[in-house]
């Protein structure tokens, strides 16, 4: 392992040692396939998602995180992914872009993201449902940031982080990854949903900020 990917291997380490005791202040991860998971969610934060069985590559009851996102209205926003709002929802756009692939039901790769997976609903209407037991396998924390400069930033360091360590080939994303199945080369190899960062120049030298976040969940819960 080279000087670049040590120094990696060790920013992931801190990432998800943070991670793991914010979710652990929070108490815990909160499921998807659940109808009470709006009421464990904070008005607005950075979310990460993860995926049942999808661990990471040093842990084999870790589980890994597959998508970065950020919101300032969660209680609608998830709600987005989940298909239960007319809004339009990126996440659930490259899952059904995969998922169609995957079926071989279709094969469209050109234009939009958004305009691919509307063109698949449209001619394949029934890939709508298996979209949603993919989400059910889903689990949510969010990590509660009102600064919308900082929910920037996190995401933008996150992302960056996880997927030059893909990359890097110090943490490729299993057989199973649905997103290899995607078209978009960045998701098939990072192991994330995400598109924005991927690959990106700006990795943290420190989680200073997600430190100090973390830190105020857990005084929260113990109050």
């Amino acid at each position: 392992m080279n000087e670049q990917s040590t120094l990696y291997s060790n920013e992931m380490e801190k990432f998800y040692n943070l991670l793991d005791q914010s979710i652990s202040n929070a108490g815990g991860l909160k499921s998807l396939d659940c109808n009470d998971y709006l009421d464990h969610l904070p008005k607005q934060g950075v979310e990460f998602y993860f995926r049942d069985n999808d661990y990471r590559d040093d842990s084999k009851d870790r589980l890994r995180v597959v998508q970065v996102g950020i919101s300032k209205r969660l209680n609608g926003r998830v709600p987005d992914h989940l298909n239960l709002s007319p809004l339009n929802s990126i996440f659930r756009d490259h899952l059904t872009i995969a998922i169609a692939h995957k079926e071989e039901v279709l094969n469209i790769t050109s234009g939009s993201c958004s305009a691919i997976a509307k063109s698949i609903i449209q001619q394949r209407p029934e890939i709508s449902k298996i979209v949603d037991e993919e989400f059910r396998k889903h689990h949510i924390f969010c990590l509660p940031v009102n600064e919308e400069k900082d929910r920037d930033n996190i995401k933008q360091n996150v992302v960056a982080l996880l997927s030059w360590h893909a990359y890097e080939t110090i943490d490729i994303p299993p057989d199973t990854w649905l997103g290899k199945f995607h078209h978009n080369p960045k998701i098939q190899a990072s192991g994330l949903w995400n598109i924005h960062f991927v690959w990106g120049n700006n990795c943290p030298s420190d989680f200073k900020l997600m430190h100090e976040l973390t830190v105020e969940v857990l005084n929260d819960n113990s109050n």
